[in-house]
């Protein structure tokens, strides 16, 4: 799998000669995934698009892990598409988080990837790369700056999740009831905080009480509804900042 990621496509393999690639193999799978989401995405189906059987896939790749490792590498643009980091760290990392989201947006069957468990290929090390480079001239040490972008990948996933999720449940609600069958029932954000306003109290949950009881319904729910928001972002990076701070006093 680490030598398709590389480019290192093994040769010598007997048999007729290859008139496909790794390259298209991924890009097909990209494709149906994009289409119809990762649940698409099989050797079978792949061979289907291909014009081909499951079988001559076996010829380039050794099964559907090796198509998600390349789809896993190959989903982010060209690291070339941010620039240099050379605007200071926190304006670099900014524009390096919010590409990845944007990213995540648009390409939701991302987040189906079994991204803990992939190697990492080569343009996916290079975003990592370009990230630590932005923290070049900051006192933390490479193993810190290397952790930094851990953190940050980490918060990436939680919140590409939560803005997915979020604009699903917004596709459902517009599409529910158009082709005649009832409408989905769906989780408008006041009407849960509605709810939860209802049944708090002192006795029990003393500190939310305090909180919900200083702000009318519609400010806590988009405050609780922040996917457009870079609240999160900004915090975490905040958390960098006194790292830095920390290293530099």
């Amino acid at each position: 799998m680490t030598g398709l990621l590389w480019g290192e496509e093994t040769a010598g393999r007997r048999g007729p000669k290859r008139s496909l690639t790794v390259d298209t193999i991924a890009d097909t799978a990209t494709r149906l995934a994009d289409a119809e989401g990762l649940s698409a995405v099989s050797m079978s189906r792949i061979a289907a698009e291909l014009g081909v059987t499951s079988m001559a896939l076996y010829r380039y790749v050794s099964g559907k892990d090796d198509v998600l490792a390349l789809m896993a590498d190959r989903v982010l643009p060209n690291v070339a598409v941010l620039g240099e980091p050379a605007d200071g760290w926190r304006p670099s990392l900014e524009r390096w988080m919010a590409a990845q989201l944007d990213v995540i947006e648009r390409r939701q069957w991302i987040l189906g990837l079994p991204l803990t468990t992939v190697p990492r290929g080569p343009r996916a090390l290079e975003w990592i790369d370009w990230a630590m480079g932005s923290l070049e001239d900051t006192p933390i040490d490479p193993g810190e700056r290397l952790a930094v972008v851990g953190l940050l990948a980490s918060f990436l996933l939680a919140e590409g999740r939560l803005r997915v999720e979020h604009a699903q449940a917004a596709e459902r609600t517009a599409s529910s009831g158009e082709d005649g069958t009832p409408a989905a029932a769906a989780l408008d954000p006041s009407d849960i905080v509605g709810t939860i306003m209802a049944h708090l109290d002192d006795s029990r949950f003393p500190h939310l009480t305090a909180a919900f009881g200083s702000a009318s319904a519609d400010q806590i729910a988009e405050a609780d509804t922040v996917y457009d928001d870079v609240f999160g972002m900004h915090t975490i990076l905040d958390g960098v900042a006194a790292l830095i701070a920390r290293r530099t006093g």
